[in-house]
């Protein structure tokens, strides 16, 4: 009996380290990448030619695609996507105003809801 109760609680305790709350609560209703993420990525990121398909030194970042092939951006995991660990560290963009911190809570909800192209 003892040695099942030490079972059930090491289940247990495997069940509950086993669930992951995101550091930041999501906002309510759909990121929109149309509406809402691609106007911060050209504005913040391919305005300069620093990630446009006209610059050979950096990947672009124009399109939903690049995002997900170049920008490293793990859907359902903005802490596992490069993306958001440049943003949120504050590395980019280079040279110009850092996003705010509602661009940044929009990029993070915005992957962690699936990095959907709507």
């Amino acid at each position: 009996m003892r040695r099942e109760f030490g079972y059930l609680l090491f289940l247990i305790f495997i069940l509950i380290s086993c669930k992951h709350e995101s550091l930041v609560p999501p906002l309510p209703g759909d990121v929109s990448y149309s509406r809402q993420i691609a106007p911060i990525m050209k504005s913040s990121c391919t305005y300069s030619g620093c990630h446009n398909s006209n610059n050979n030194l950096n990947f672009p970042l124009e399109k939903y695609s690049d995002l997900i092939d170049y920008g490293g951006v793990v859907p359902y995991k903005p802490l596992d996507s490069d993306l958001y660990d440049v943003i949120a560290r504050r590395y980019m963009p280079l040279g110009t105003t850092k996003l705010s911190l509602a661009d940044q809570k929009l990029i993070y909800d915005w992957i962690n809801k699936g990095a959907l192209d709507n």
